[in-house]
């Protein structure tokens, strides 16, 4: 009996290497068209595209001879000025992957510079949004206050037309009383 379960146990480990195997092949072929997609989009200037093709490798297929080069790509594309899709939180995730990879002084030191800029690249982002915010709420002070003398240029046409009115009316009303006066003096006569 323990000569059966020793047999059936052999064949099993045997079979889950073989399956492994089979499995890591499989892995290594899928790896390899992600990496020949991702290559077309990237020739094609489709960053984001390109970019999640490799992420897809380095997340997926981390055992496989592509990682780090899938890494080292992911980490360039998302971080690329001309991505229009480029999310600065995704690139700093993949530089802080490809950093963990074994560099060469020069490739470290380009990397340093790359995250460098990224940072001064968001502060310059978060000045100019700041900018842009006060400037528009100066637009809209701006708007107001012509929307304010707009209305008061109005108000000051209407109260030049009621005192020109009423200048009018002053001057009838002056004649009416020197007539009427006049006429009084000349009864008293």
């Amino acid at each position: 009996m323990d000569k059966l379960l020793s047999g059936i146990l052999v064949v099993l480990v045997l079979s889950a290497g073989c399956l492994s195997s089979v499995s890591d092949q499989d892995s290594h072929q899928r790896a390899r068209q992600h990496m020949a997609m991702a290559r077309v989009l990237e020739s094609d200037s489709r960053w984001n595209e390109a970019a999640m093709e490799y992420s897809i490798v380095a997340e997926h297929y981390s055992k496989t001879e592509f990682y780090d080069i899938a890494v080292r790509k992911a980490a360039l594309l998302f971080s690329r000025i001309d991505n229009p899709l480029r999310e600065d939180s995704i690139a700093v995730h993949w530089l802080a992957m490809y950093a963990e990879l074994p560099l060469s002084d020069a490739e470290r030191l380009s990397l340093q510079l790359h995250v460098r800029m990224l940072g001064e690249l968001d502060t310059l982002r978060m000045l100019l949004s700041h900018e842009i915010a006060a400037k528009d709420s100066l637009s809209e002070v701006t708007r107001r206050q012509q929307e304010e003398i707009v209305a008061t240029s109005i108000r000051i046409h209407e109260l030049e037309q009621q005192l020109a009115s009423l200048s009018e009316e002053l001057e009838k009303l002056r004649e009416i009383d020197l007539k009427f006066r006049r006429g009084e003096g000349e009864e008293r006569r």
